[in-house]
């Protein structure tokens, strides 16, 4: 009898830690949804390390993040390599667009807005667009400093994200960073710096002429 008695007890305590957890989880994802839903604008610099899984290899990229809503995106990054700068590459959103445009392929990449989730479904969690508490299950939680880590795994992965992990400020909700893995665990890990909050942000960001030259793979109509 005490035997089971006890038993009892662990298991009652085990769920009680349990669902103190997922309070825990919940809390600081629902104070970030709070934060970003209050916010009409943001700008942030960003470094970017893309790491491919096969060949172990990294490519280190800085630029600049800009969000304004309804869902407007400007993101623009560059390479250094050896002191080189290249040219910048722009991921662009607008209410009706996305233009992803790679300088080194000399190519830029038109698709339509509603085809943003399947293409680049990480800009939405990167500019607070996502709904942590019902596109994902939050799998723990740890703390870090003044940064809480949530690890989180999307309800309908795709190629382009089957894992995410994101440091937020514990007591603001602000995001820190965002790592992304794919299908073939391939990493996309975004840190952002100097955030700025309701900033005036100029709309000709979110204008994208293709330059002179580049091929336009225009995927619109697919």
């Amino acid at each position: 009898m005490f035997r089971c008695i006890c038993l009892t007890l662990v298991l009652v305590f085990s769920a009680v830690s349990c669902w103190a957890d997922v309070l825990a989880n919940f809390d600081i994802a629902a104070k970030m949804q709070e934060k970003y839903a209050s916010v009409t604008s943001f700008s942030a610099e960003i470094t970017q390390i893309l790491t491919h899984a096969e060949s172990q290899t990294t490519e280190r990229r800085t630029g600049k993040l800009a969000f304004k809503k309804p869902g407007f995106i400007n993101i623009e990054t560059s390479i250094h390599d050896n002191s080189k700068e290249f040219d910048v590459s722009r991921i662009i959103v607008t209410d009706d667009l996305v233009w992803m445009y790679a300088p080194e392929e000399k190519t830029a990449y038109k698709y339509s807005r509603d085809m943003l989730q399947d293409v680049s479904p990480g800009l939405l969690v990167l500019t607070g667009q996502a709904n942590l508490l019902k596109s994902f299950a939050i799998d723990g939680q740890a703390e870090e400093g003044a940064l809480t880590r949530l690890t989180l795994y999307p309800n309908e992965p795709t190629t382009q994200m089957v894992k995410v992990v994101i440091w937020l400020e514990t007591q603001t909700g602000v995001l820190q960073r965002v790592q992304i893995t794919d299908f073939y665990e391939n990493m996309n890990d975004i840190t952002l710096t100097k955030l700025q909050f309701d900033g005036r942000i100029d709309d000709s960001l979110f204008h994208f002429v293709p330059p002179r030259g580049v091929l336009v793979e225009d995927h619109t109509k697919n």
